[in-house]
């Protein structure tokens, strides 16, 4: 039995040896090397706007408001501020999350490692910059990282508190509910709110964001 295992380890270490070098010579291992990069840009620039002329056509819905749609969908915030009247809709979400979620969850996952990677990479020229020479440790990679994110965070609330007009309240808490994918729908940025002061942006997506008949959104 132990020779079988160990038999069986070096024929295991041999395969990925081959792959690895695979990898490193062809065109296909540059794209095995590159999966997680082109699945966020087939994500974004092939799958989500083709979803949305799908949504166009079966619902009639603007562009931008199908293009909203669908990345709110797979991305799994669910405003619900748009949802499918017809049965072929129904159907249509049904399949776009079945496949679109995955894809995105991949996607997401690259961009995390990628930002992860550009951090660290941030990180270590501010220290050199500074004179320090040794590598940063993990603590501060992870303070870093966090400050990083807090710096986003207050970026968006800043966006949000000039382009909506809303108060710092209502953006962080809209960034919250948006960043962790709750999405509960009571604000939406991009969209006009019986009652709301006119946001900067409506200009943008005048042909998109009609005002809404119901008055309790």
């Amino acid at each position: 039995r132990m020779h079988l295992g160990s038999s069986l380890n070096v024929r295991l270490e041999k395969w990925h040896e081959r792959t690895e070098r695979h990898k490193r010579k062809t065109v296909e291992g540059w794209i095995l090397r590159q999966q997680g990069l082109l699945t966020m840009l087939f994500t974004f620039f092939v799958f989500t706007p083709a979803w949305a002329i799908v949504f166009n056509k079966i619902e009639g819905w603007a562009a931008w408001d199908a293009y909203i749609y669908v990345f709110t969908v797979i991305t799994t915030i669910g405003y619900g501020n748009f949802s499918p009247a017809k049965p072929a809709g129904m159907y249509a979400t049904i399949f776009m999350g079945l496949t679109g979620i995955p894809l995105m969850c991949y996607a997401l996952a690259w961009i995390g490692t990628a930002s992860q990677r550009c951090s660290h990479l941030i990180l270590k020229k501010i220290r050199k910059s500074l004179g320090f020479k040794a590598k940063p440790s993990k603590m501060q990679e992870i303070y870093f990282s966090v400050f990083l994110f807090m710096a986003h965070f207050a970026h968006c609330v800043i966006v949000f508190c000039v382009m909506e007009a809303w108060t710092i309240t209502t953006s962080c808490y809209y960034t919250f509910v948006t960043l962790s994918t709750i999405g509960l729908g009571d604000e939406i940025a991009l969209y006009y709110k019986p009652g709301g002061r006119p946001a900067k942006w409506r200009c943008l997506t005048e042909d998109a964001a009609a005002p809404y008949d119901d008055a309790d959104f």
